[in-house]
């Protein structure tokens, strides 16, 4: 099992501001070109992704460039542009209100509107890299309750939703049961197991 970088209570971002899982490459936010920066801001304001944020508002240029700027000095928040193995601008994965005394964090993630890539193998390595890599024990998963496709996919993962929350008028569903030994006990799951699970969800 790989552990965090540089210690269990340190900053995950590496000397060269990335890691490699399973042939994607995580680059940190800090590090991004601004042609890279601007890409990403992109992706977040098309509608297929704006709409299942907690915050549904355009966010200029300006503003997301000073938050990328601040992520710098915090510990409690980071964001990632993830490369497929084939090296292309895949998706995004990031961890916010980061607690070092319960080990766990919000997970979030989203693939760009256009991705060619398979999108399981994306979620997958998402949910290895912060249980196996960035060690962490416990994870809070919180989604829009309209959601369907990432409901399915996190509850395949292993994630329970029992409880529920209210974020700007609209409901979403919540799960921290999975953690990390439920997960690595289930690390051997491939789409093939997916789609029995998915056609077990339509019955």
């Amino acid at each position: 099992k790989s552990g965090r970088n540089p210690s269990k209570n340190g900053s995950f971002r590496t000397a060269w501001g990335g890691y490699e899982l399973n042939g994607f490459k995580f680059r940190d936010y800090t590090t991004l070109t601004l042609e890279e920066k601007k890409m990403v801001l992109i992706w977040r304001n098309d509608e297929s992704i704006r709409k299942w944020m907690y915050s549904q508002e355009i966010i200029s240029l300006d503003n997301h460039l000073k938050f990328i700027d601040g992520l710098a000095d915090r510990e409690d928040k980071y964001y990632w542009l993830v490369f497929s193995p084939q090296g292309e601008p895949t998706g995004c994965f990031y961890i916010v209100d980061v607690d070092r005394e319960g080990d766990v964090a919000e997970f979030g993630l989203y693939m760009r509107p256009d991705s060619k890539v398979f999108g399981f193998d994306f979620v997958k390595t998402c949910y290895e890299f912060y249980f196996n890599t960035l060690d962490f024990r416990n994870i809070y998963c919180a989604v829009d309750y309209r959601n369907i496709d990432a409901l399915s996919m996190d509850m395949f993962m292993g994630c329970i939703f029992t409880e529920e929350k209210w974020e700007n008028g609209i409901k979403y569903l919540v799960s921290t049961n999975l953690n990390q030994k439920l997960f690595q006990e289930n690390t051997k799951i491939k789409f093939s197991d997916y789609l029995k699970y998915c056609r077990t969800l339509k019955k």
